[in-house]
């Protein structure tokens, strides 16, 4: 019986809200509880860890919930490499890898979207979404796994590279594709499986999207701390292969330009140089009559050298050369980049030299009891009158005997001539109205008032425990260090006894994050390994949780099983 037209309409419009409704179903649902909860991987085609895989199969996944399309891009990682890229798609549930090129034979795979896939709320999966299958009789079952530390907290993405050795290691990893992608997790923790029998190099890279042959000075990096890296049969399992993030160069050291700068001459380099004393032999001029008065790195800019030269003159080319100087990582110049043209351009210096940085900074609270004050200059002071200029008081009237001394040609120290008391104020003058520059420039300011606070040293707490070894390891090579939460420049480092025992005498209260290392040629500093040439780093460990320490209390038996 036909439909009168009454109901016609409300056939139609019912209809309408169905269609919409079942487009609707395709993105987040409304309404209900928030779903807070991520996708689950239910199952797969092939299976995790099958066997005898077709080499031109489809891969499915079937998760819990729809999966957001939006975060497939780019997030997919296939090892061993594909000459093409693999088509994702998605239906609702059901993610679709189609691959570009038949796989190789008796060959174990592993695709790889990390903890990348989201769904329509952007809860990331629970679980890092991985499956590994062999084309052959047989699957890989290699592991190797550690942890990554030093992990920026507004990091975007970390990784670690695996290079298989063939006939013989790149010489360069940066500028190669590894062999396997492993992502790390929030903890910094990783675990590669399926890996084959064979030597690895490693390399773990932390960056907003780092990329093998695309890697930049922003990307963090680090080699291990053990080498070599060798699986020598079908199941062996590698622990504890751990990497410490730091910032690394990959392009040389070298001298870029040299300008004419306000009556000084100007040198920039492409790193940041080591603040140690400059000498004047380390620049030499194609005109020998040219000396170097003064040198300094420029404080507010470490990639600088300025110099006050005599004999230099206006409109004529010049070429400097550069010996000795040391980049803050230790590098040398390289060979190629060592030399700078330069015209001379006779501008007087019209600028006011002034305080540029102070160490400890003003106001600064809880500093150490045995604090040599720095300050550092714009340029060099020409009138030396360091003695009668400078006056430090505490509770602010109370003299406190220092006598001074410059580092360098724009940086002075001021050292008590006995420690500081605990848990007073005190106040730094420097006289500043007789002091001018070497083109006659008086300071800016005339007084400068530096005022800090030392630490109370009834509030210290104390750890104490013991090093247990495991492996053959040089107990005297050990050091251990205590860093406390939220202030990177509270830090401790001591090492153990000949029995393994330590104390840790004077920490401030909070938490600690506790840390071990192996100084295995006893320079008294952390060694972060090279790139090129490939080094490891040394040996670092950290303890798994953070040490609470209290005011006047002793925290016992933290100890470690190294």
């Amino acid at each position: 019986m036909p439909l009168a037209g009454c109901q016609w309409k409300l056939y139609v419009f019912a209809m309408a809200l169905t269609v919409l409704a079942g487009c609707a179903a395709q993105g987040p649902p409304g309404g209900g509880p928030v779903d807070r909860n991520g996708p689950l991987l239910l199952s797969s085609f092939p299976k995790d860890n099958a066997t005898g895989v077709d080499r031109q199969t489809a891969i499915t996944l079937f998760f819990s919930e729809p999966i957001d399309s939006r975060t497939l891009d780019g997030v997919l990682q296939v090892t061993p490499r594909l000459s093409r890229t693999p088509l994702v798609k998605v239906q609702r549930r059901k993610v679709t890898i189609k691959l570009p090129e038949q796989l190789q034979p008796d060959r174990t795979y592993i695709f790889n979207f990390g903890r990348n896939l989201k769904d329509y709320q952007g809860n990331t999966t629970v679980n890092e979404i991985k499956l590994a299958f062999a084309t052959g009789d047989s699957i890989d079952q290699g592991v190797i796994a550690g942890r990554v530390t030093d992990i920026p907290a507004n990091n975007k993405k970390t990784v670690v590279w695996f290079f298989k050795k063939e006939i013989s290691f790149p010489d360069t990893l940066w500028f190669s594709s590894p062999d396997y992608i492993v992502s790390v997790d929030k903890e910094g923790v990783y675990q590669a499986t399926n890996l084959p029998v064979g030597e690895f190099r490693a390399l773990a890279v932390s960056g907003d999207q780092p990329r093998p042959k695309y890697l930049t000075e922003n990307d963090l990096m680090a080699p291990p701390q053990v080498e070599p890296l060798a699986l020598k049969n079908r199941h062996d399992r590698l622990d504890n292969i751990n990497f410490r993030l730091s910032k690394r160069y990959l392009k040389p050291f070298r001298l870029m330009t040299a300008n004419s700068l306000e009556g000084y001459l100007e040198l920039n380099f492409s790193r940041p140089l080591k603040n140690d004393s400059l000498r004047s032999e380390d620049f030499l001029f194609s005109d020998d009559r040219i000396k170097v008065r003064k040198s300094w790195v420029n404080e507010e800019q470490p990639t600088r050298i300025i110099l006050l030269a005599d004999s230099l003159e206006p409109k004529i080319d010049y070429q400097v050369a550069i010996t000795g100087i040391i980049a803050e990582n230790g590098d040398s110049l390289d060979i190629n980049g060592r030399t700078a043209r330069f015209t001379w351009q006779a501008r007087p210096d019209t600028l006011k030299p002034k305080i540029i940085a102070a160490s400890p900074a003003s106001n600064a609270k809880d500093i150490e009891l045995s604090t040599i004050v720095r300050i550092d200059l714009s340029e060099p002071v020409y009138d030396d009158t360091l003695v009668r200029d400078i006056h430090l008081f505490y509770r602010d009237t109370l003299t406190v005997p220092v006598h001074s001394r410059w580092c360098d040609v724009n940086s002075l120290l001021i050292e008590p001539d006995l420690p500081l008391l605990p848990a007073v104020n005190y106040t730094l003058q420097i006289n500043c109205k007789n002091w001018r520059d070497y083109a006659g420039n008086r300071f800016i300011d005339s007084l400068a008032v530096l005022k800090f606070s030392t630490i109370d040293q009834n509030l210290f707490g104390s750890i104490t425990g013991k090093i247990n070894l495991v492996g053959d390891i040089a107990l005297e090579n050990l050091v251990i260090e205590a860093q406390l939460t939220g202030d990177k420049k509270f830090q401790r480092r001591i090492c153990p006894d000949s029995t393994g025992y330590y104390q840790f005498k004077e920490l401030l209260p909070g938490k600690y994050i506790f840390a071990i290392w192996e100084d295995r040629n006893a320079d008294g500093k952390y060694d972060n390994g090279l790139l090129a040439p490939y080094q490891p780093a040394e040996p670092y460990r950290i303890y798994p949780e953070q040490i609470n320490v209290r005011s006047r209390w002793e925290t016992a038996e933290v100890n470690w099983n190294y």
